[in-house]
Order: structure tokens, then sequence, then C-alpha cells
């Protein structure tokens, strides 16, 4: 978050993709930004989401959707910052998420990813294992970050920052020019 409040939130439109209650985009609407919308898959989430954003008054300020947002990212206006925080490793098709994305961003683009490497395989296949012996459908995956960097690069994108923890990296992607 530190990252993209020094690139400048005054003034901005964000869309935060999965995004959960909204608490990223609670803290960039906190810091300057403008308006949100948040596209979120799971209806759970919804009614400590509109807790939240009543107690922090900025209810009028940030759009919730249901749904897919790959499905639905069409019908979804253009952002200035788009957040993609723990997203994409819930989502199989991960060139489809990056696209999509990346044609809703008008000056930046933020990710939160497990990192391709051993450690993140080997721990999101133990969290499958188990999401499989609990019979549920959900599935995270390890996505090859070459991948997402070329999609980014073929939409106009430059990689701006990189942070990489033991299990996660942070990836911001800013347009050129």
């Amino acid at each position: 978050m530190a990252a993209i409040i020094a690139r400048g939130v005054q003034a901005k439109s964000i869309l935060e993709v999965g995004g959960g209650i909204g608490h990223l985009q609670i803290e960039l609407l906190e810091a300057g930004a403008t308006r949100s919308v948040n596209v979120e898959l799971s209806r759970g989430y919804e009614e400590t989401a509109r807790t939240l954003l009543e107690s922090e008054g900025l209810l009028g300020r940030v759009e919730r959707r249901l749904g897919d947002f790959v499905e639905e990212h069409e019908t979804i206006a253009v952002a200035d910052i788009v957040l993609l925080d723990k997203v994409i490793c819930c989502y199989p098709w991960v060139g489809r998420m990056v696209d999509a994305a990346a044609a809703k961003t008008r000056e930046s683009m933020a990710l939160i990813l497990p990192r391709d490497h051993r450690m993140a395989k080997t721990l999101i296949a133990l969290e499958n294992t188990w999401h499989r012996l609990r019979r549920s459908g959900f599935r995270g995956y390890v996505h090859d970050v070459g991948e997402i960097d070329a999609r980014a690069r073929a939409a106009g994108m430059t990689r701006v920052y990189l942070d990489r923890g033991p299990m996660w990296q942070a990836m911001i992607y800013a347009r050129s020019g």
C-alpha cells in the first residue's frame, strides 16, 4: 500500500478485483482517492463491507459489484488504479485475469501473488489437498510470473515496483508515458 500511495492516489479512481470487505480501497480512499469499485465473487463479504463503509463514512464513494470480474469486465469502467490483492492465485486462467485487469487500468495495476517457487507450490498443493478432502471446489494456483509480466507489457505497461517476501510478492505495473 505504501508503494501505491507513494506513486500518488490523490483524486484517482480505484478498481479492486476480489477485494473482500474492501480494506485496501478504504485505505486508498482515506489517502485521497475519489471513488472505488469492488468486484467480488463471494456474497459473504457484503454485510461486513457495508458496515465498514458506513462506519468510515465512505458508503457513497464505493460501488460493490458481485460477479466474476473476468466475465463481466466489459461492463466495468476503467479506473486509474487496479488492485489484484491475492486474487490471481484463486483464478485458474491467469492470462484472462491479467488481460481483463490491464484493459481496465488507466495508470497502474498492483498485484500481490504467490512467488513462483517450490515453497509456494508445495504450500498451495497442501492447501488444495485440504480443500479436496473437505469437498470444496476452491483451488489455489501459483502462476508463472513471466506470463503475467509478458501480458502486462503487451498491454503497454512496465513493472515499476517489485517486493518479494518468502511466500508472496507485490508488483506494480504502470502505463508507459
